[in-house]
């Protein structure tokens, strides 16, 4: 019996020994941070910075300025579209007007000779009957025609439309673009005026909000072009049907 007690203590003398070499390491590794570590701020009880230029340096990276004559060249292409989109959206509106008037005209055309084949029908008038079905025939081919061309005329004017909508977006951002990089020099030399920082975080934030904008309307623009496409397609299957 008392020699297991002694071999008890003997086990438990061994363990504890054991557990205090394989605590050691452990205890050796919990050495304080180096000088530079973000965990240095949370001992020390303040608040670790990770921005790596700091917040004046990234505010700076959210937009590195492209070349001036580079946005000036890209501001005079926008306004030279947005003008010339406008140019021809009114010419675009008188051509669809003018087919929505030959589309009135062509549906009372084929009004009339349906009446004029309704009553050859009452009067069995076999060759009058005959000559109106081929002319009613050939009416209504025309006239779906006709109105395939005044909706895609009328296609073309809402294209142009969001054309120049999606112009006078881009000129917009370009030159909020413009006052930023004046503003990004200003800022980037002499970085201790408050006021200029705030100026340029401002500024920054109307331009990229502009960029939106523009991008926006770019997609409107793209979806209007698809519109044409489309009612162009169905103006050619209208225009096969009356050459065939």
């Amino acid at each position: 019996m008392k020699q297991r007690v002694r071999s008890f203590y003997r086990y438990a003398v061994l363990f504890v020994s054991l557990a205090l070499l394989a605590l050691s390491p452990l205890q050796g590794s919990q050495q304080s941070p180096p000088p530079g570590d973000a965990r240095v701020g949370l001992e020390s009880g303040v608040s670790p910075s990770l921005l790596k230029n700091g917040p004046l340096g990234e505010l700076l990276s959210i937009y590195p300025p492209r070349n001036p004559d580079e946005v000036q060249q890209l501001l005079m292409l926008a306004r030279s579209e947005q003008e010339s989109a406008q140019k021809d959206i009114a010419e675009s509106r008188r051509i669809a007007d003018a087919a929505d008037g030959r589309v009135r005209i062509m549906n009372e055309e084929v009004k009339t000779t349906k009446t004029r084949l309704s009553v050859a029908k009452k009067e069995k008038s076999a060759s009058d009957r005959t000559a109106l079905e081929t002319d009613l025939k050939r009416q209504q081919a025309e006239l779906k025609y006709i109105e395939r061309v005044r909706d895609a005329y009328k296609s073309d004017s809402a294209l142009l439309d969001s054309r120049s909508n999606a112009a006078s977006a881009r000129v917009k951002a370009l030159e909020l673009e413009a006052d930023v990089s004046r503003k990004y020099n200003v800022v980037a030399v002499s970085s201790d005026s408050a006021a200029d920082i705030a100026g340029y975080r401002d500024a920054l934030k109307k331009m990229l909000t502009a960029r939106q904008e523009a991008a926006d309307r770019v997609a409107d623009s793209a979806s209007s072009e698809k519109a044409v496409a489309t009612r162009r397609l169905k103006q050619l299957d209208a225009l096969s049907k009356i050459t065939n």
